[in-house]
């Protein structure tokens, strides 16, 4: 693909819980995410490319955190929609709704039946589903409205 359609593709960060969870965890859904949005020419911002492993890092393995939490920043600064798949209460995802939010990107969260949210996700939320193909479905519509 030219460099130019690249660029001019909806980017979408896939956001959710990762601390505490295992790879498959966090992998299943964003590789999902990832093969129905990009058959709809959507590219994926995938924050799991960058997987933190303190085994990896030797004697300092937080030394490695900032570069880390940077790189997630940047992604969502170039993304056009954060998909959030709010499985459980996380400190990390909802600094990220809240950094899209301010940087006026739309915020798409999917949270499972009797998932509660709190006022400062709704309020932060352009739109809340209950399943991922619902919130695809509602991405992809989104990119035919917006896109080249």
């Amino acid at each position: 693909m030219p460099a130019f359609e690249e660029a001019t593709k909806m980017r979408v960060y896939l956001c959710g819980p990762m601390d505490g969870y295992t790879e498959e965890e966090m992998n299943t859904w964003r590789e999902d995410a990832k093969s129905y949005l990009n058959d709809a020419g959507i590219r994926c911002l995938d924050p799991t490319d960058r997987v933190y492993r303190s085994e990896d890092y030797g004697s300092d393995p937080e030394s490695v955190l900032p570069d880390l939490v940077e790189a997630d920043k940047l992604d969502i600064e170039a993304a056009d929609v954060l998909l959030v798949n709010y499985t459980k209460i996380s400190v990390g995802t909802s600094m990220e709704i809240l950094l899209a939010w301010m940087k006026d990107k739309h915020v798409v969260v999917v949270a499972p039946e009797g998932m509660r949210l709190s006022a400062w996700c709704h309020y932060h939320s352009h739109k809340i589903f209950r399943n991922m193909q619902e919130a695809y479905d509602h991405i992809v519509l989104l990119n035919n409205r917006i896109g080249p």
